[in-house]
């Protein structure tokens, strides 16, 4: 059974930059929104995160149009490369292709800066765990896997037979 939505539903909907129009029935999506949400969804976003961060909540349109955009645009991408594509099959047009170039090139150079931020933070917890790890104290372990008295917390205790 598909919901249908009340006219405050359909209001907040239409005020959307991702909803080009709305029916009760329907939600008829903007080119730019599916381009970023294919865009979003191949670097890895879960599509419900898309819609929301959109101003598309589950609970208002549902699981079922979230899976079924899904499908279909992701098909769609594949078959015509919608995620830079700007209305027309064959726009050949040197400039519209140059900002393309030049979108996808600022995407990657964000990309890097991401990745490079990222690879600090991780190359500085790497540092900070060889640090604790030198100065953490080596227990005094004896013949048979004992420790001395000031280290009671030993590697390998063993019982004496019995």
């Amino acid at each position: 059974m598909i919901r249908k939505f009340n006219d405050a539903e359909i209001v907040y909907l239409r005020g959307l930059r991702a909803v080009d129009n709305v029916t009760p029935n329907r939600i008829i999506y903007s080119k730019d929104f599916k381009r970023y949400f294919l865009r979003e969804y191949w670097n890895g976003k879960g599509p419900t995160d898309i819609f929301r961060d959109a101003g598309l909540p589950v609970v208002l349109i549902g699981r079922k149009r979230i899976e079924r955009c899904t499908y279909r645009w992701t098909k769609e991408g594949r078959d015509k490369d919608i995620a830079f594509w700007d209305g027309g099959e064959n726009d050949s047009d040197d400039s519209t292709q140059g900002q393309h170039v030049e979108r996808i090139l600022a995407e990657t150079q964000d990309m890097i800066k991401d990745l490079s931020s990222v690879l600090s933070r991780v190359e500085t917890i790497i540092d900070l765990l060889k640090d604790v790890e030198r100065e953490r104290p080596e227990p005094d372990i004896r013949e048979g896997g004992e420790t001395t008295e000031d280290d009671p917390v030993g590697t390998d205790h063993q019982e004496e037979p019995t």
